[in-house]
């Protein structure tokens, strides 16, 4: 789900600007927080002083949003004679960056099949390549692309698990719903946009793999004509 950050850098993406006052989320606690954190990572910035004081994106921040959001133009269905596999290998007392790495491929939709081994069903190949060179890890990392099977897709529909990832798509299509039927108030737009990043993140957690090897019910197309309807309330 969404964080208070990532609310935050939607809100200020729809407004442009806000003041603390005018934020939609209600604990004071929690929006000082992240608001706080957003200011040290120079993804957010203050602007005016005293009363006039109001926050805005920065560069950084844009980029940030649209890291999650570029999935929305580039979400395909796996190349089915295609699999890709991340292998690694870093010292255990380098723990900070083994976790930085693993973070990053979750992100990506990436799977863990063993200890230093991942695997991937798209190309991820030069976002790894960007990675590893900010981490400095460019040499104790690979990507192999690999020629797949039904019978190898078969056993690793394991790895990723689908069920989660439906659940996450029926919830998405329940909360669009009730915004698509009742498109009532002042943050209509900001709602809308909160959902589609929503759904982005979701989208970056669905291995995309054949239908054939889909559970029954899978809600990824309804999704996707949810989020088309979606993106008319933000236009």
């Amino acid at each position: 789900m969404i964080n208070t950050a990532e609310e935050i850098l939607i809100y200020l993406e729809d407004k442009k600007r806000s003041p603390f006052k005018d934020f939609p989320i209600k604990n004071s606690r929690k929006l000082r927080g992240a608001l706080g954190r957003l200011l040290a990572w120079k993804w957010v910035k203050k602007i005016g002083q005293g009363t006039n004081t109001a926050f805005q994106l920065t560069n950084t921040g844009v980029k940030e949003l649209d890291n999650t959001l570029s999935v929305l133009r580039t979400a395909e269905k796996a190349k089915e004679n295609n699999l890709f596999l991340i292998i690694f290998q870093i010292a255990e007392n380098k723990r900070d960056l083994r976790e930085k790495l693993r973070r990053a491929l979750v992100e990506l939709g990436a799977a863990i099949l063993h200890s230093g081994v991942w695997i991937a069903t798209t190309d991820i190949s030069q976002q790894i390549k960007k990675i590893s060179k900010n981490l400095k890890i460019s040499d104790k990392i690979m990507v192999l692309k690999i020629e797949s099977t039904k019978d190898l897709n078969n056993k690793l529909t394991h790895v990723w698990d689908l069920k989660v990832v439906n659940d996450n798509y029926s919830k998405f299509i329940k909360e669009s719903q009730h915004l698509i039927k009742n498109p009532i108030g002042n943050n209509v737009a900001y709602k809308a946009k909160k959902l589609i990043y929503l759904f982005a993140t979701i989208l970056k957690k669905d291995p995309h793999l054949a239908g054939d090897l889909l559970p029954q019910n899978w809600k990824a197309k309804q999704a996707g004509i949810s989020y088309q309807k979606l993106r008319k309330l933000v236009i």
